[in-house]
């Protein structure tokens, strides 16, 4: 009977998988687990009846073993390259070289209150197939619900022969075919052309050569680094904020998946690291996406604007082609992410982790590709089950910019119908979500336990974060505004009090730094005093808390963008950020793609420090700019340039410059009787005698 505990001891391996926000609120079972799943458990297990009975090849192999473990090495391997605590993964490649033994992976999820899946892994005599340790599961449930005092069905047990899945996995498929062959016939398309321009070969204005000119690396470069703004200089404050907002969001990413990685201190993490001060700027991460939102709300209403300011073009047709182009440019770093996510990513490693991190990315995006493309996956699909969970920001921002139109509108008719119609928009966005907060209790506590999934019902819904985006819209129309003699109002006052008081305008910069200062520390005091965070203040919280800070963050900017500020100016339009801003969407699709590349070849547990999550972090960063400029030079800008020549006006032929004239140089005037100077009279001929 003791040869049995072999194949339970798979359990001794196990570590939690799900946000550190959902493990912190569940630590008392993650340690539970990880005092109770020990040799204690084993025993039950195999003082069971069920065990007892068994007498096969597997239960032989185990036996002699388990017998003789000092003259049988095969023993001592299984146990040298399985797991030595419940955060290490064994030494997956060692055990699958052995001819005797394989590596078996089993996962264990936690239903009902706690919702998280406990992984574990074993190396194995191959006699004890994963079809044998099936029958095993009744006992394995019944033995974790007994330690645990939670219900663990045998549906709920999951055991995979790792190397067979892998070797599944890594089997090149058609789509990858496809995808590298696009990708070299673009590389050489770009080559050519950049060989023909260097060369001074194309030029003109027909179709063909523009479309040329588009792969130009030569063209596009010099475009990319370019940091010059046609429209308004002042708006280059924007390039320094991209950069700043994506750094933000790429270090709450770095910290939302710690637990993809083994880490050795993994309970510790989660239940210290997240009360510490400094943590508030990592947990309020999430409000960069608002800045974001605020920012396309800006640029979408100045685009719409412009496009729309002729009455004739206010159309339907015109605004279906809006909506085209807007679907057009997220498609080229759509499309590369998805590829990616599809037939690169699961081919290129074989490692213990491959399997866990193909099952949760790659096989929700073999059903949902199509839903990710035209951008409604976030009202379908829940946020933990969602293929390539990070692009739910560019479909609510496609519906915003749906919604945008018919705004844009009204505004150019009759400005008193486009606010009415804001805040309406704004009343019915609070509406709902008092609805959901007080349904669902929901609240933004990393340490309260939270029965609802936030994400799925609140953090990814459009009519939950339609106010950030309205905040953006009304930015811009003051701005506009304030280039008109006679504006709005209101807007012309905001702007004589802020632009000709340098006291309300120093008052206006405090007030907005405060604001944004106290919503971040607020995750800090929630957490700090969590018995005074009642529902009712959860909600005030989860409803206010985005508005007020982006209120507060266009507050500090405003005053840059009507001609004061030269300090913000000259700060976060420093010519750096230009470029850096114009592949930053680019970073936000594909910075994920590196890290969970890092996870996959991890062999061994790591061990969680301050110094290792800050190095992470900067290597999210400069990898992620790194690949973003890479696919943007072969895929984003050359789509957006043929994107321009075939949607966008004809390229007109400037009119030819007029040949220079020679000009003729007058006599200057003279009064009666003078001579002028560039006259030079003759010397009168003498008569020859």
């Amino acid at each position: 009977m003791k040869a049995e505990s072999c194949i339970v001891i798979l359990l001794v391996t196990a570590c939690v998988l799900g946000f550190p926000q959902d493990i912190y609120r569940h630590a008392d079972i993650f340690k539970r687990a990880e005092h109770a799943l020990t040799w204690n458990f084993l025993k039950s297990l195999i003082k069971s009846k069920e065990a007892a009975a068994r007498s096969d090849v597997c239960f032989s192999r185990l036996s002699n073993s388990m017998n003789h473990f000092m003259s049988d090495p095969g023993i001592a391997n299984f146990i040298a390259y399985s797991s030595k605590n419940i955060y290490d993964p064994g030494d997956y490649l060692n055990c699958k070289k052995q001819s005797t033994s394989y590596y078996l992976q089993m996962s264990v999820h936690l239903t009902g209150e706690y919702d998280i899946s406990i992984r574990a892994a074993f190396c194995l005599p191959r006699e004890c197939s994963v079809e044998y340790l099936d029958t095993f599961k009744p006992e394995i449930a019944a033995t974790i619900s007994g330690l645990l005092d939670i219900i663990v069905g045998p549906k709920d047990v999951t055991m995979v022969d790792i190397a067979t899945e892998n070797k599944r996995m890594n089997k090149i498929q058609t789509g990858l075919y496809v995808f590298v062959g696009i990708t070299l016939a673009i590389f050489i398309t770009c080559i050519i052309s950049t060989i023909f321009d260097y060369r001074g070969r194309l030029k003109g204005y027909s179709m063909g050569t523009q479309l040329a000119l588009a792969f130009s690396f030569q063209k596009n470069l010099r475009s990319l680094f370019s940091t010059e703004n046609r429209v308004d200089p002042k708006l280059n404050v924007f390039n320094g904020i991209r950069v700043l907002s994506i750094c933000w969001v790429i270090l709450n990413h770095s910290w939302l998946t710690i637990p993809y990685e083994p880490l050795m201190n993994l309970a510790e993490t989660v239940s210290t690291v997240p009360l510490k001060k400094v943590m508030s700027i990592v947990k309020t991460a999430p409000l960069a996406v608002d800045v974001f939102f605020v920012l396309s709300g800006f640029l979408c209403s100045m685009s719409l604007c412009g496009g729309f300011k002729d009455p004739k073009k206010r159309t339907i047709k015109n605004a279906l082609m809006a909506i085209l182009n807007r679907f057009l440019r997220f498609l080229p770093m759509q499309f590369v992410a998805l590829m990616y996510t599809l037939y690169v990513l699961p081919t290129v490693m074989d490692s213990p982790l491959n399997y866990t991190i193909s099952n949760q990315l790659v096989e929700p995006c073999h059903d949902q590709w199509l839903l990710t493309l035209i951008h409604v996956n976030n009202f379908i699909a829940e946020f933990h089950s969602m293929c390539m969970s990070w692009t739910w920001y560019l479909n609510v921002d496609m519906q915003f910019f749906i919604l945008t139109i018919p705004l844009i509108w009204m505004y150019l008719k009759s400005k008193k119908y486009c606010f009415l119609s804001m805040v309406g928009l704004s009343l019915i966005s609070f509406a709902v979500q008092t609805y959901l907060c007080v349904k669902y209790g929901l609240h933004k506590s990393y340490v309260k336990p939270l029965d609802a999934d936030l994400l799925t019902i609140y953090f990814m819904k459009p009519y939950c974060r339609i106010n950030t985006y309205l905040v953006g819209m009304v930015l811009y129309f003051a701005y506009e505004d304030s280039k008109k003699e006679e504006g709005y109002l209101p807007f012309k006052k905001l702007q004589h009090w802020i632009g000709d008081f340098r006291s309300i305008r120093y008052l206006n910069y405090a007030l907005g730094f405060c604001i944004m200062t106290f919503i971040i520390s607020t995750s800090y005091l929630i957490d700090e005093y969590v018995e005074y965070y009642t529902k009712f203040l959860g909600a005030i919280d989860v409803m206010f808390s985005r508005p007020v800070f982006t209120i507060g963050f266009a507050m500090m900017i405003y005053p840059v963008l009507i001609g004061r500020g030269r300090a913000i100016l000259a700060v976060l339009a420093f010519p750096m950020f230009a470029p850096l801003a114009k592949i930053t969407f680019g970073t936000y699709m594909l910075h994920l793609q590196f890290y969970f590349h890092h996870v996959q070849s991890i062999l061994h547990p790591v061990f969680y420090t301050d110094s290792f999550y800050f190095s992470r972090v900067f290597g999210m960063i400069i990898c992620g700019y790194l690949l973003s400029f890479t696919i943007s030079m072969l895929y984003e800008v050359p789509g957006l340039q043929v994107q321009k020549i075939l949607l966008g006006p004809p390229v007109r032929r400037p009119p030819p410059k007029p040949k220079a004239e020679i000009e003729s140089v007058e006599e200057p005037k003279t009064a009666p009787g003078e001579t002028s100077e560039l006259v030079k009279e003759k010397p009168e001929e003498k008569p020859h005698e």
